[in-house]
């Protein structure tokens, strides 16, 4: 067989010349399948058409697979959305090696990144040799294929089957492993269609039910507060003076419920713009040291002031300290956009932390070409499991130990956060423990040093 040219070593690509995407099929066109063969791959799809939920199918077609083509372990990576990971489930006596890993596709190295970057068949004669090599000896893997799954030219899974007894694939093995990769590719693909369906209504349902509720909020306060405000002049005589102060308060109240439907829609706004594809940014040449000062500043007047108008006692006010490192770190950014990513983390670690409480902001440089800006905070912290998702649209914290989602807001500000920072070419990032607080980190490019 030909050595792989991704990198030398035992792994090969399959020399059937076709790929498991072709309609024609390597195990068409050179291996003939007895009756009974073709019959068990028809009823192993069969089987699987049936059903509709992704984590069921996931077990079939793995169940399936070893039914087919017997091996010490089977594992099916399926491509998260970003196409840079691949989670891995498995099943078989060694499946532990494989099950819930995720791999990131990172050039090719792996056995299922080769597989799918060169889109044919991978075998591997000592998979101990390859990447992700400490796995396959702690297992005693040795022979493996690796088999990628289509849908026309779209990648949508990757199957590798390995064995600890040392007997080799054989080529109708090989080819009889494409075909039921050809029968499973649109099957797959259809389902992970559906399941993103499903929680793209879900999604949905969850927004209306957010949304109407946070954006009932100001408008019930704008209409508790003007009426009011009509009813103190309503009962002043046309002679006599009308109650400024009463009056001035609730103006001030609605002035900031207005604020607080503002900063709302704008948040949806800015997401449709990400979905669509226009969010833009102006980007000119900024001291990011000066902007972050300026943010930070503003923060602090709008920290105070609401504190003031709730009538936050001295002693339980928020502190909002800020260290500049380093100065001089000019780079191009969108300085209002920049500054709704600081107001935004400002706000969280506020909303978040204990009554009193400080909130510690610095910014140093971070290498040659990088500043970062860390946000700290003393607060409640986030769980382990979400933090993973702690970015995406609708995810919130909970601030009490019930479970209970005690603070308002639309759950969207990270996940604008995320796509600012990434128009800027730069990463978002977090650090927490539970009970201890959370400290965010916002890494920007910035003109190397002279």
């Amino acid at each position: 067989m030909d050595k792989n040219p991704y990198e030398p070593g035992q792994a090969h690509i399959s020399t059937t010349g076709q790929s498991p995407a072709d309609n024609s099929g390597a195990a068409s066109g050179q291996t003939s399948f007895s009756s009974e063969t073709l019959m068990a791959v028809l009823s192993a799809t069969a089987s699987i058409e049936n059903e509709t939920q992704l984590d069921k199918v996931l077990r079939q077609v793995l169940n399936e697979a070893l039914a087919l083509v017997p091996g010490s372990v089977v594992a099916l990576g399926l491509l998260e959305p970003e196409r840079n990971w691949v989670k891995l489930a498995a099943a078989g006596e060694a499946s532990a090696a494989f099950e819930g890993y995720r791999l990131r596709l990172n050039g090719g190295k792996g056995l299922f990144e080769k597989a799918l970057a060169a889109n044919r068949t991978v075998t591997c004669d000592n998979c101990q040799e390859e990447d992700f090599g400490e796995v396959y000896q702690a297992y005693r893997l040795n022979q493996g294929v690796v088999v990628p799954f289509f849908r026309l030219e779209t990648p949508v899974s990757v199957l590798g089957i390995f064995r600890q007894d040392g007997v080799p694939f054989s080529t109708p093995e090989i080819a009889l492993l494409e075909l039921f990769a050809r029968q499973m590719g649109p099957l797959l693909f259809n389902r992970l269609r559906l399941n993103e369906f499903d929680t793209a209504l879900k999604s949905r349902d969850e927004f209306l039910s957010i949304a109407s509720h946070d954006l009932r909020n100001p408008l019930t306060a704008l209409r508790g507060f003007t009426q009011l405000t009509a009813r103190s002049i309503d009962k002043v005589p046309p002679d006599q003076p009308l109650p400024r102060t009463n009056i001035q308060n609730n103006l001030q109240r609605i002035i900031k419920q207005t604020g607080s439907l503002d900063k709302l829609i704008g948040k949806l706004l800015d997401v449709s713009r990400i979905n669509t594809g226009r969010l833009e940014i102006q980007t000119e040449t900024h001291e990011l040291d000066e902007l972050v000062a300026e943010a930070i500043n503003r923060c602090r007047m709008v920290v105070a002031t609401n504190e003031a108008e709730d009538s936050v006692p001295a002693e339980k006010r928020h502190t909002i300290s800020l260290e500049i490192e380093d100065r001089g770190l000019a780079g191009e950014f969108d300085r209002e956009r920049l500054s709704q990513v600081i107001a935004n983390l400002i706000d969280n670690a506020v909303k978040y932390s204990p009554d009193g409480g400080t909130v510690r902001v610095n910014l140093y440089r971070a290498g040659d070409s990088f500043a970062e800006l860390s946000v700290k905070d003393s607060g409640i912290g986030i769980p382990e499991e979400k933090q993973a998702v702690i970015f995406n649209r609708w995810s919130r914290i909970n601030a009490s130990s019930n479970g209970e989602v005690t603070t308002s807001g639309l759950g969207l500000g990270l996940f604008i956060c995320r796509e600012i920072v990434r128009k800027h070419n730069g990463q978002i990032s977090l650090e927490s423990d539970l009970n201890l607080g959370t400290t965010f980190y916002v890494r920007l490019p910035i003109a190397s040093q002279v």
